[in-house]
């Protein structure tokens, strides 16, 4: 529910690994690549003020054939991000220190290259300065453990031959 948070599932995993001299690692999952899975509060997807919450992926054909390939948080839309950001802060206010670190989930997303499966909103730009507003705002939560990026490709590049520095 908005504003309130169940980490009980975390503090089982960490007091389970404590108990046996292990450390505790987070990935934090706000996108998914199988149509049948949505890693967002329902709260997300009905209030208006949140456009939705989510994005539809699609396999990289752009005509009438192009299929979903799952959901991720729409990491570029400030009313989303923001949400996601109270998460992070609620999270490093009880674990930053108690666990070995926490990463967010890939940079990568699939909405085609023509513009025609752009989301509302979406740009590769306003995408990358999502993504790097969320970077901040982990390392501001979690400054005594480790606060990593999962970083393969950004929408709007493809690494070697169309580089245009949103990586």
């Amino acid at each position: 529910q908005k504003d309130r948070y169940d980490f009980s599932g975390i503090r089982h995993d960490l007091a389970l690994l404590r108990r046996n001299g292990k450390r505790l690692f987070i990935q934090l999952q706000d996108v998914s690549f199988d149509a049948s899975i949505i890693n967002a509060p329902r709260y997300l997807l009905t209030d208006t003020a949140y456009h939705g919450g989510i994005a539809g992926q699609y396999a990289r054909d752009e005509d009438s054939t192009a299929k979903p390939a799952g959901y991720v948080a729409r990491r570029w839309d400030p009313a989303v991000r923001l949400r996601f950001q109270k998460l992070l802060a609620a999270l490093g206010q009880e674990f930053d220190g108690q666990i070995e670190g926490i990463n967010l989930a890939e940079t990568s997303v699939e909405f085609g290259t023509s513009g025609a499966l752009f989301p509302p909103g979406f740009t590769p730009t306003t995408y990358r300065d999502g993504v790097i507003d969320n970077i901040r705002a982990l390392r501001r939560s979690f400054r005594a453990s480790v606060a990593m990026q999962y970083a393969n490709f950004m929408p709007g590049e493809w690494l070697p031959d169309d580089d245009k520095g949103y990586l």
